[in-house]
């Protein structure tokens, strides 16, 4: 499983507090995280070649 958080680039509170609640879900998934940028809202539109990788990646399991 991995948790694909989408970073704007833009620095602040709001943007820190979101990646770190993505990588507390990750954690509590026991999921891989990635910080994925430039990415907005629609990380799929912005990085699909990220949402590509990760799900080869995951498809493909644990090494």
């Amino acid at each position: 499983m991995t948790v694909l958080a989408a970073d704007d680039g833009l620095s602040g509170p709001r943007t820190e507090e979101w990646l770190t609640a993505q990588r507390g879900l990750a954690d509590l998934l026991g999921a891989e995280y990635r910080r994925t940028a430039p990415a907005g809202h629609l990380l799929m539109f912005d990085r699909p070649d990220a949402v590509a990788s990760a799900v080869l990646d995951t498809s493909r399991g644990p090494d």
